[in-house]
């Protein structure tokens, strides 16, 4: 928030490995870093696991369009992951898992001016649910 406030050239976020990688280092043997990310990227691979950065973290940078560079304290020289607006779009980048998530890809011919089609879809959900464990 202060990097934000201030309108710095880059707010840096030092930790313990070379930036954000492409699998989570404490499962995955042999993970690489990203060199740049999208904050959308960044805080999507966040919200699906990558513990080195919370999603809401970049929030502040993104609204000014500061720069946030993910940086190594046991080696300053590892580039480290930069987290921008710009990007390489289209690009597989990596890998993150969050458990107990389920992820539904409605398609349907039918939803086509079809009120309260999602409402009812929904309403399925709403009655099986379960206590979450």
């Amino acid at each position: 928030m202060i990097g934000a406030a201030l309108r710095a050239k880059e707010i840096q976020i030092w930790t313990d490995i070379d930036g954000m990688h492409n699998n989570d280092p404490r499962i995955v043997k042999k993970t690489l870093p990203i060199a740049e990310l999208t904050f959308d990227e960044a805080s999507e691979l966040a919200y699906f696991g990558a513990k080195i950065l919370h999603p809401s973290t970049i929030v502040p940078a993104q609204k000014y369009g500061v720069p946030v560079r993910l940086k190594n304290t046991m080696d300053e020289k590892a580039p480290g992951t930069i987290i921008s607006d710009k990007g390489t779009a289209g690009h597989f980048k990596a890998i993150a898992a969050k458990d107990n998530i389920t992820s539904i890809n409605i398609r349907s011919s039918r939803m086509l001016l079809a009120y309260g089609f999602l409402r009812r879809v929904f309403e399925v959900f709403e009655n099986t649910k379960r206590p979450s464990t």
